[in-house]
């Protein structure tokens, strides 16, 4: 895998948006940490940063009209962005990333209970690196402002993952995310 290549991913990122830039970087963070709480191997964990730095490189395919709104979108915006995992995936994968990557970005916004997007997995059959980076992006989305909200603190944004741990989140990522938080060992900023 080439890192020059992840490198030009991302710079591409930041020219289009640069919070979504500061927002993969800090997935990426999140991601690394909570995977080393799980006691990750070097190899998963490798596949993991480069997952995490280009979840959201598809969305250089969505509109800014539609990236950049500051109301509620419309059904079709919603289905627009929610192309965008898709997208990455595809574009990752024209680049010869390996498959762990692939996946891991294709199927970030899946939901534990089955409730997610793109194909509705559930549980353990969502590749475990998709279930550390929805963890870890949900939470930096919580505790970003965005154009259609204030950002929330940190606090309460660990309380939304533990709301949603079973439903959305897998409960043991959202424990660990928790006990990493707790014990300080996280770098939140």
């Amino acid at each position: 895998m080439d890192n020059r290549l992840a490198k030009a991913f991302v710079g591409i990122i930041e020219l289009r948006d640069e919070y979504t830039s500061t927002h993969s970087k800090n997935v990426a963070k999140y991601s690394l940490q909570l995977g080393k709480g799980l006691q990750l191997d070097k190899t998963t964990l490798n596949n993991l940063r480069f997952a995490a730095l280009l979840h959201d490189i598809g969305k250089i395919a969505v509109p800014d009209a539609i990236l950049h709104k500051t109301t509620t979108l419309t059904e079709d915006e919603f289905i627009e962005v929610k192309r965008h995992s898709i997208v990455g995936a595809r574009a990752v994968k024209q680049a010869n990333f390996n498959d762990a990557i692939i996946l891991g970005i294709r199927y970030h916004h899946e939901f534990f209970n089955g409730n997610g997007y793109p194909e509705g997995l559930k549980g353990e059959g969502i590749p475990l690196i998709s279930r550390i980076i929805a963890v870890a992006d949900a939470f930096d989305a919580m505790t970003s402002k965005r154009p259609y909200r204030e950002a929330f603190s940190h606090k309460k944004a660990i309380k939304e993952l533990e709301n949603c741990a079973g439903s959305q989140f897998d409960p043991k990522i959202v424990d660990v995310f928790v006990e990493l938080f707790v014990d300080s060992q996280m770098s939140l900023n």
